[in-house]
């Protein structure tokens, strides 16, 4: 069986889906809508409009991980809506509601980031997400960055920033996790 979601007649152009580490819940996140799918019983238990989700009304999900109970969504969006600021943020959601996401922004670039240039898929504006315990990297492709964050319960706090400047680097940041 299968559920339309009530998109509008427009595609989704950044759909992301993950599963939590137990295997029993899938979740996914687009621009207007997210849901959460108990798996065994093939039912989606939560499907809600991602205006009580996202920060702003102009977010795009780009990347996400899932831990247990949260996962981390990395996008673009308005950190400040009065200022129109459009920035790269990472967004911790509590996946027993998925409601009120807490975003941060992941840079503190000076270049100007257009909202129009990440609607579309674009490689230049990848991110990515990697979860391991309470931590998190996020990879910002475009500023050949990794982002070390820490989960605070109800907040994400960036703890470190590494940038890579080599001239080889032109995938750096495009698929980020943790090693052994």
């Amino acid at each position: 069986q299968c559920t339309d979601m009530g998109t509008g007649g427009f595609h989704q152009e950044y759909f992301l889906i993950g599963v939590d580490n137990n295997g029993i819940f899938a979740y996914g996140f687009s621009n207007s809508f997210a849901f959460k799918l108990d798996i065994y019983a093939n039912n989606i238990t939560l499907n809600v409009s991602t205006n009580s989700v996202w920060p702003s009304s102009g977010f795009i999900p780009h990347a996400m991980d899932v831990a247990d109970t949260w996962a981390v969504v990395a996008g673009y969006g308005y950190s400040d809506d009065v200022k129109k600021n459009y920035a790269a943020l990472g967004c911790l959601i509590d996946l027993s509601m998925i409601i009120n996401a807490s975003c941060t922004n992941l840079t503190s670039e000076t270049t100007y980031l257009v909202p129009s240039n990440v609607i579309s898929y674009n490689e230049l504006y990848e991110l990515s997400v990697g979860i391991r315990g309470q931590k998190v990297l996020v990879g910002v492709h475009r500023l050949s960055t990794f982002v070390v964050l820490r989960n605070l319960g109800s907040s994400l706090n960036a703890t470190a920033k590494h940038i890579l400047s080599y001239l080889d680097a032109s995938s750096f940041g495009r698929v980020v996790d943790w090693a052994d």
